[in-house]
């Protein structure tokens, strides 16, 4: 089952959400403070059992997260967490007398995805669990908590709406019932932009009872700190939070949210690689051989352009976008990169170029 590549165990380790002046840990910093009344916790090793990660949340054992195009697997009961809510049953069960009933937690989590500006396979995310008295209004106290967060992150006059399960949006978590996401609308060169920032909902009641707190209710939520991070500070590019550039790093201060200075902006190269899949192949497999081969972090985006069939053979062409964020690119370099992707999709997912 292991399935965890260099470019991703490099990665851990590096715990940006601790680092004071970065702005992952800025933003991190601010959630926080905004929920006072929370313990707070951090927890560095991102190994967890798939018991925490999958079994306890109620994640049906043949959903799509579990399979190993899109988690990471240290062996068939241990993997990468794919998120921080994997620290709901530990964390919140009363049957070991330690239960914390009110925390906020924060750490890097691990998913295959694809490339792109906006995606990147480990981000950061803060999770939270909160006990309350069964006489309050449960979905009035998040909604109000959470709409107090908005305002603390972009401003009081910051606009965001609820958006709940209706027959236009699936809105589902298998660990939290009543589930609803937080939508922001917020200003880019673009014009008016909307996002969902966070998902939260209330604690599942079969969960409640295996946490052996049957006649308690509680609310959670998880929120991604790249998204915030990129609204809040212009980054438009989620590598940038993991180059070690000063010209990007020098830009920020702890506790401060100051707008980017782009520091470059270098020409776009790319070349396309078509062939036939395979039964082995996916998408989520490819953007991993290009990410393990990529060791410089040139590789700006994969895009399907093309599809057909032709003998009952399914045909895929892909464009890949090279853009250095240092610097201008050589063709060698270039050229010398996709002749390695290329290979490794025959070698490893079986694919036939044409």
């Amino acid at each position: 089952m292991k399935n965890i590549p260099p470019s991703i165990a490099d990665k851990i380790g590096r715990n940006l959400y601790r680092e004071s002046n970065h702005p992952i840990c800025i933003v991190k910093e601010m959630v926080f403070d905004y929920f006072k009344d929370l313990a707070k916790i951090e927890i560095d090793n991102p190994y967890v059992p798939v018991e925490y990660n999958f079994d306890r949340l109620r994640v049906p054992a043949d959903h799509p997260s579990r399979s190993i195009t899109d988690t990471f697997y240290k062996d068939k009961d241990t993997v990468l967490r794919t998120h921080m809510t994997c620290y709901l049953y530990p964390l919140g069960s009363s049957n070991n007398g330690k239960s914390m009933l009110k925390y906020i937690t924060c750490g890097d989590v691990y998913r295959k995805d694809a490339i792109d500006a906006t995606h990147y396979p480990v981000f950061h995310q803060v999770d939270a669990f909160c006990i309350v008295p069964n006489e309050i209004d449960i979905k009035q106290d998040l909604r109000t908590k959470l709409g107090g967060l908005v305002k603390h992150l972009f401003g009081d006059k910051s606009e965001y709406r609820f958006l709940e399960d209706t027959e236009h949006k699936d809105v589902y978590f298998p660990f939290t019932v009543n589930s609803f996401e937080v939508e922001v609308k917020f200003e880019t060169e673009d014009g008016i932009k909307q996002l969902e920032i966070l998902g939260a909902g209330t604690v599942h009641p079969d969960i409640m009872k295996d946490l052996g707190l049957p006649d308690h209710q509680a609310w959670a939520f998880g929120i991604g700190l790249e998204r915030l991070a990129m609204i809040m500070f212009d980054i438009p590019d989620i590598r940038f939070f993991w180059t070690k550039d000063p010209r990007f790093l020098e830009q920020f201060q702890p506790g401060k949210v100051t707008k980017f200075k782009p520091f470059s902006k270098y020409e776009k190269s790319y070349k396309d690689v078509s062939f036939f899949v395979s039964p082995e192949f996916s998408y989520n497999d490819l953007c991993a051989i290009a990410r393990d081969a990529d060791h410089d972090s040139i590789i700006e985006s994969i895009t399907l352009i093309d599809e057909f069939q032709k003998n009952n053979r399914t045909s895929q062409c892909y464009r890949i976008s090279y853009r250095s964020m240092d610097g201008t690119l050589k063709s060698s370099d270039i050229n010398s990169l996709q002749e390695s992707i290329r290979a490794s999709l025959v070698s490893k997912l079986k694919v036939e170029l044409r």
